[in-house]
């Protein structure tokens, strides 16, 4: 047997393997996608504006002598201004939660619509809410305030009770789209309000703490006229309290044969624009005798019924 010695005298021979090449790494590879190059004429999209909240009123007393306390809230530390027919009538300051209080010079005799501009680091913004204001020009009258909003029935804040219905009204009637119809009142505090017409049930509300009562009623009326009549009830045991009545006509086409009073009107004046003459006022009493207290006291909202062979 032939053996096989890798080795000599002087030392042994090492037989190794020549070490692997080292593998080329690969890159690494990212799922960001590089940004697009923005050009210098193409400008960023603007920011969208500062979204302002509207001042709003929350409490409104207006006494016979003209004094008045308005309070409400607006974006927190704006300047509220309270304007009086469009023109600044004094001013106020919200505090760091929106909340204010104004009390102005006394309002004078006569009618007046109240509104709010907040102004602020944003800019200024004028209130959607309209307040109609009427103080008595004689002693022992009666104020009247009443609110007023887009898409809301006109509410009464304060007017002279109605001995007669035992503190209920019929404030105003205003027509909305399709037959559906806003109605507002006072009534005792905390009595339930319902409203007919023609003996048919259309709504029903609560009235205030302070008996002002307001209502939307959905139900679509067909042309023609309607004896409208609320009614005040005991939540306690549903006896009726007061009831009032008031007409409302209801034209065709869908058409509202009605008069709004706006500020500044008289029966006078109203007669001479619908009847063609101021004489006549008297046949717009007849045909609203159980809304009209006093010939020579309306007040802006009242919803009178147009009377029969109306000029226009």
């Amino acid at each position: 047997m032939v053996a096989v010695v890798a080795a000599v005298v002087a030392g042994y021979v090492l037989l190794t393997r020549p070490a692997p090449a080292p593998l080329a790494q690969a890159p690494l590879l990212s799922t960001q996608q590089p940004a697009a190059p923005v050009s210098p004429d193409i400008a960023p999209p603007p920011a969208a504006p500062p979204v302002v909240a509207l001042p709003t009123f929350d409490v409104v007393r207006v006494e016979p002598t003209g004094e008045t306390v308005v309070a409400g809230r607006a974006a927190p530390n704006a300047t509220i201004a309270l304007l009086s027919d469009g023109a600044k009538f004094a001013e106020g300051k919200a505090d760091g939660g929106g909340a204010f209080v104004i009390i102005p010079p006394a309002l004078p005799a006569g009618d007046h619509i109240l509104a709010l501009r907040a102004s602020g680091p944003e800019g200024a913004v004028t209130s959607a809410q309209t307040v109609a204001v009427d103080v008595p020009s004689r002693a022992g009258g009666q104020t009247l305030v009443a609110l007023a909003a887009p898409d809301e029935p006109t509410r009464v804040l304060n007017s002279a009770p109605n001995p007669a219905s035992a503190g209920l009204s019929i404030a105003s009637v205003e027509a909305g789209e399709n037959g559906a119809f806003f109605a507002s009142g006072t009534a005792p505090p905390g009595s339930a309000v319902r409203l007919f017409a023609n003996g048919s049930l259309l709504a029903g509300a609560t009235a205030g703490p302070d008996g002002a009562w307001s209502m939307k009623a959905d139900r679509k009326l067909v042309p023609g006229h309607y004896d409208m009549r609320a009614e005040a009830t005991s939540v306690s045991d549903g006896s009726v309290m007061a009831s009032a009545a008031a007409p409302f006509d209801y034209g065709p086409a869908g058409e509202v044969r009605s008069i709004t009073v706006e500020r500044g009107d008289n029966l006078w004046r109203i007669s001479r624009r619908i009847l063609g003459q101021g004489i006549r006022y008297t046949q717009i009493y007849q045909a609203n005798a159980g809304q009209i207290r006093d010939p020579d006291k309306i007040w802006p909202g009242q919803v009178f019924v147009a009377p029969k062979g109306e000029s226009k």
